[in-house]
């Protein structure tokens, strides 16, 4: 994880939940695709108290198209 996900932030008490799903650039969660900040995928991370734990779901559009 990388201080500049929605979830990296969180943890360093930056902000709170995202809320909703946010912008992040794609090198915060992913390997191989180097610092290039035109790529996002999208987050969304919540703290969950209970279990004093953040869980994080990230999304991504599949640039290989299906026949």
């Amino acid at each position: 994880m990388s201080k500049d996900s929605a979830a990296g932030e969180r943890l360093a008490g930056i902000s709170w939940d995202s809320g909703q799903m946010v912008l992040t650039p794609a090198y915060a969660w992913l390997e191989g695709v180097g610092d290039d900040s035109s790529k996002d995928i999208k987050e969304d991370s919540i703290y969950l108290d209970y279990y004093d734990r953040t869980i994080t779901l990230l999304w991504w559009e599949d640039d290989e198209e299906e026949d």
